[in-house]
């Protein structure tokens, strides 16, 4: 396992599991609340059970394709740990999929206000308790461009990137520039959206997420005077984050790898406490993690006790 510094600085809703997992019984409830537009998003709060008054609250962040619910067992593990731990759907998105998908307006833009709502929930039902994340997959990117972000205290970030195909590994390089970067929006263009579940990966996306990813050749985010216009004003909310921020790559990680998730990490300012660390498979004792293994019972336990501990969720909370 390599670690580096960074150089960036009631009756259960049939939506939420129904077992928990961990050393303390937890519970979950679902929630609904408004984003921006007045788009309804769909989530649920997991929270130790019989605590009035949780050690944090923690915010989960899901990637693009993933929906709230393949979060459930590291919510259900924090929550064990003492935390309220708030998970949701992006608009479009798995629960807060409403209507044609074709219809939506969703783009960075609005799925970072998403996030922004999502934060403003937790902080809202919680205004005395120290305000976390764990952010999974390019919405680690998204998480640093929300609203709210800077009420962050402390910030996980599991297989970071930002959907840059310059980033993936050189043997991987071009299968997933033909998935991501050339069939992805073509498809995307004729169908109106992205029909992912028809073809196997991961959840159906709307069309502005879809082309926004589709269109990620160049490094960097703000290279055009175009993209400036456009995305300037979210990038430079970075700069207002200030949580001590850990960075977690699996070295088998084919979407996210280590150059990625530096790369994420080098938008986040918080270079006073800030990690990266690298973990391969065989660290773990199994053969593969790759990008969402994270997820997962058996391989990503370890990812799960690491992110309770980087929150500072310690033994004497379960």
């Amino acid at each position: 396992m390599r670690v580096t510094p960074s150089s960036g600085a009631a009756r259960l809703s049939p939506l939420v599991p129904s077992a928990s997992t961990g050393a303390r019984d937890v519970e979950w409830h679902a929630v609904s609340f408004a984003s921006q537009g007045d788009v309804s998003l769909t989530g649920a709060w997991c929270t130790p059970a019989g605590v009035e008054e949780p050690a944090a609250v923690v915010v989960i962040v899901g990637g693009a394709g993933a929906p709230a619910r393949a979060y459930r067992h590291l919510a259900s593990h924090l929550a064990s740990c003492g935390a309220a731990v708030l998970t949701f759907d992006y608009r479009g998105v798995g629960a807060s999929r409403v209507g044609a998908l074709r219809r939506l307006v969703a783009r960075i833009e609005e799925w970072s206000a998403d996030i922004g709502a999502a934060l403003h929930v937790a902080r809202r039902r919680y205004p005395g308790v120290e305000l976390h994340a764990v952010a999974h997959s390019v919405g680690g990117f998204l998480l640093g461009c929300a609203p709210g972000a800077p009420w962050l205290g402390r910030v996980v970030l599991l297989a970071p990137h930002t959907a840059y195909w310059g980033d993936y590994p050189r043997r991987w390089r071009p299968v997933m520039r033909l998935a991501w970067h050339v069939l992805m929006p073509g498809v995307t263009r004729l169908v109106g959206y992205f029909p992912a579940r028809a073809l196997g990966m991961g959840d159906d996306l709307p069309k502005g997420i879809a082309l926004d990813w589709a269109a990620r050749r160049h490094p960097d985010v703000l290279h055009s005077p175009a993209a400036r216009a456009r995305l300037a004003e979210l990038v430079r909310r970075f700069d207002h984050v200030h949580a001590a921020t850990l960075a977690v790559t699996a070295l088998d990680d084919p979407f996210a790898p280590v150059r990625a998730g530096a790369r994420l990490l080098g938008y986040y300012p918080s270079r006073a406490e800030a990690a990266h660390e690298v973990v391969a498979p065989a660290d773990l004792g199994v053969r593969r993690v790759g990008h969402y293994g994270f997820l997962q019972p058996g391989p990503g336990e370890y990812f799960w006790e690491r992110a309770a501990r980087w929150l500072e969720l310690s033994a004497d909370d379960r």
